[in-house]
């Protein structure tokens, strides 16, 4: 979702040996954006990576995409407000399989640190100690 240009899907499935076995679905409101990622997909041979012009904030566009082993949520929390970043991140699961949806925290925030490092200020999903939601820690 909000999958700009496509260079975090794209850069990382370009070149890789099992890059063409991925199924991907990009999702973009900007026409020149989109443009942009399918010339990317086409550029890298990746047949099964679709580019979908629209908007990520509409749940009927997620319609025969999901549920998703990986969802990238890329550029959205910037432009919310700390209750529509609550009310994403809760509804977040419904676009995941079981197995992305309790695998994906601890993975995501080892990801931060090991990218980040410990001195920038990052957000992390996290679940709850119940497990069944998510929230937005810093």
């Amino acid at each position: 979702m909000c999958a700009g240009q496509g260079h975090d899907v794209v850069g990382a499935l370009d070149g890789h040996p099992r890059g063409g076995d991925v199924r991907a679905t990009l999702i973009e409101v900007d026409d020149h954006n989109v443009r942009a990622a399918r010339e990317r997909v086409a550029a890298a041979g990746l047949p099964k990576v679709e580019v979908i012009e629209g908007d990520a904030s509409t749940t009927d566009i997620y319609q025969g995409h999901v549920p998703a082993e990986i969802v990238l949520v890329c550029g959205l929390f910037g432009n919310l407000s700390d209750a529509d970043i609550r009310r994403a991140i809760r509804h977040l699961p419904m676009l995941c399989t079981e197995r992305a949806c309790r695998g994906a925290p601890a993975r995501l925030e080892r990801l931060e640190r090991a990218l980040l490092g410990s001195s920038r200020r990052t957000t992390r999903l996290a679940r709850d100690r119940a497990g069944s939601t998510w929230s937005r820690r810093q």
